[in-house]
């Protein structure tokens, strides 16, 4: 059976050398200085933008969806995400990265929260109102803690549903 070479941005022989052994640091232009003996031209760079030579992996990274489908398209194969990941150079990016991205997808989801509380759909705007008012303690909550909760998420049921009686 012949092995398949994984579909990437740039051109799999890229990012891995002959061997296909997994290029890490020689990925980055902003290695080149240090691959002056293999005579690897570097594909990607850490920076927001891409440049005259190379493509930005970050503004890559964060278009994608999921970090499985960046690795995949960036790299081809989920081990050598993970080998660079793990690496010395690259791993406070891409944690400065995972944490941007988060905070990216909990924008675009409370966007839609809010478009959706503003066209009437009433578990959105319950959804909004809870996340506004959660303040997250250590452990487990008391019993008195999730009666609290259950009875104010009932008063906020009923004042949904009396402000949209109100709007019919």
């Amino acid at each position: 059976m012949e092995d398949q070479r994984p579909q990437t941005i740039v051109d799999y022989d890229l990012v891995c050398t002959p061997g296909s052994r997994y290029k890490t640091i020689a990925l980055f232009w902003e290695n080149r200085h240090l691959n002056k003996q293999e005579k690897t031209t570097p594909v990607y760079n850490v920076s927001n933008m891409d440049n005259e030579h190379t493509l930005s992996m970050y503004r890559i990274y964060m278009e994608q969806d999921t970090e499985y489908d960046a690795a995949m398209l960036l790299l081809g194969r989920w081990e050598h995400w993970l080998h660079l990941c793990g690496t010395t150079f690259f791993k406070p990016h891409i944690e400065k990265w995972r944490a941007e991205k988060i905070a990216k997808d909990a924008s675009i989801a409370h966007k839609a929260l809010m478009q959706g509380a503003r066209e009437g759909n009433l578990t959105a705007a319950r959804t909004i109102l809870l996340d506004s008012r959660k303040v997250q303690g250590a452990g487990r909550p008391s019993k008195q803690q999730v009666n609290q909760a259950a009875a104010q998420a009932a008063e906020l049921d009923q004042f949904l549903l009396s402000s949209i009686g109100k709007l019919s």
